[in-house]
């Protein structure tokens, strides 16, 4: 358990932590757990207040107000969006599917989850700019350190403060991102209304005594009774990770030039996509992420020279992507090995990489598109090229941004501070490689060691 948990049933201890989403509970639950919540704030507040100014909170116990202050805000939203609507009644999101559920009023009739390549529209509703005009009024308003809508009753604790990134805004951000990453738009990405999801899947990686997941075939004679099988099943649980951008802009550049939405945001996309390719390619899986190079269900093979990649290192990595894989697979490739990339041939000396054909269509190798990146290893290590197929990648996301500012920060030097909080979690559905009926594993991924 995280110390953040520790700390939250420690100060909330009334409160529980389900993995039931906000959006599937009933008017009355809605209702208890706000009245709950709320008093439980209320509490913290006076203790607090009985303390004096002498108290500072910990780390774990400002993360533990801050989620909290998330359940709360999930909840005033939720009760509202269903006021305004008309309904009552619960809005669950479909997973899996075409994602299609006739009460998610939010988006016009349609929200999505557990789809490859959905855009944020898809996945949280179109959004709006609540009560800003414009992204640059919004950003104004963060300067000036002045909201135009009501705070909330734990905006002055600590770091509880900030301003929380209108929708229709954060939608402009992540198309960004998109734009800019070489793996979020090919991730299999789930909406998070709660702090942890829980993903049902098959567990079908063993294959050795044939069917999936138990499900198999049977040929039978008339009047025969088949065989009965018991379909096996685990849990893939994301739990959303807080991830932080910070930046710095001198007040030259905020008071002299550009607005700062046209500063602040073009950076902050940058550093989003930039942090989470990093995760989802390399991460440790602790505190963030869990990368495809850490991931228990890849296959490693070994290079045939050390520091090089060759024929038939590309040929060997080929062979192990599962078949039903293929459709949707992609190379990740480091910058420091498309050089030997540029030159491998086959025995026939056609070369096995197909230059891009414009800014919309990526390079091939072996007829699969590649994404350049630095966030890949360096030539001669795990991960300087990964076949992949970033499907069998379970992405979920928040859909809670904050921005904040500080002048403390960078006082001497007379900059302003920014910061942007989100939270999300990655990792793969699979847990191990699949072990066919016959032959070598196969896998939705395969590193070069």
């Amino acid at each position: 358990m995280e110390k953040r948990d520790i700390a939250f049933k420690r100060l909330f201890p009334t409160i529980q932590l389900g993995d039931r989403p906000i959006r599937n509970l009933e008017w009355p639950e809605l209702q208890t757990q706000k009245k709950d919540a709320t008093a439980a704030m209320k509490r913290y507040l006076d203790k607090l207040d009985k303390a004096g100014d002498d108290y500072e909170m910990n780390e774990a116990e400002q993360e533990a107000c801050r989620m909290l202050e998330d359940m709360l805000t999930s909840l005033d939203r939720e009760m509202n969006e269903r006021l305004e609507s008309g309904n009552k009644g619960p809005r669950p999101v479909r997973i899996g599917g075409n994602g299609k559920t006739r009460n998610a009023t939010r988006t016009g009739g349609e929200l999505r989850s557990g789809e490859v390549g959905l855009r944020p529209e898809e996945l949280f509703g179109p959004g709006d700019m609540g009560p800003y005009q414009s992204r640059d009024d919004f950003y104004a308003h963060v300067l000036a350190n002045q909201a135009p809508e009501a705070r909330n009753m734990v905006e002055g604790i600590g770091t509880q403060g900030g301003f929380t990134v209108p929708s229709q805004l954060h939608r402009e951000i992540l198309n960004s991102v998109y734009e800019e990453s070489v793996t979020v738009p090919f991730l299999r990405q789930f909406r998070m209304d709660s702090l942890s999801l829980a993903i049902p899947m098959w567990d079908s990686e063993d294959r050795s005594q044939g069917g999936i997941a138990s499900f198999e075939g049977q040929w039978i004679a008339e009047a025969t009774d088949a065989d009965i099988k018991t379909p096996k099943l685990r849990l893939v649980t994301l739990t959303a990770h807080k991830m932080m951008v910070l930046t710095r802009v001198s007040r030259e550049c905020i008071n002299d030039s550009l607005t700062l939405g046209q500063q602040l945001q073009p950076t902050l996309v940058r550093s989003l996509a930039y942090t989470l390719d990093a995760a989802i390619i390399g991460g440790s899986g602790v505190g963030r992420p869990l990368g495809i190079i850490n991931s228990p269900s890849r296959i490693q093979v070994a290079r045939a020279v050390a520091n090089q990649i060759s024929y038939t290192d590309i040929c060997n990595l080929y062979v192990r992507l599962h078949p039903g894989f293929l459709k949707g697979a992609r190379w990740l490739v480091s910058p420091s090995a498309v050089a030997q990339l540029l030159q491998i041939a086959d025995a026939g000396n056609n070369n096995l990489w197909v230059p891009a054909a414009g800014p919309a269509i990526p390079p091939t190798l072996l007829g699969l598109p590649v994404g350049i990146s630095e966030k890949c290893s360096a030539l001669g290590s795990e991960g300087d090229i990964i076949l992949c197929n970033l499907g069998q990648y379970a992405f979920g996301l928040r859909e809670d941004f904050i921005v904040e500012r500080s002048d403390s920060a960078y006082f001497a030097s007379d900059q302003v501070a920014f910061r942007c909080v989100c939270r999300c979690d990655g990792h793969a559905l699979m847990d191990a490689p699949i072990t066919p009926v016959s032959g070598s594993t196969l896998s939705w991924a395969v590193t070069l060691v």
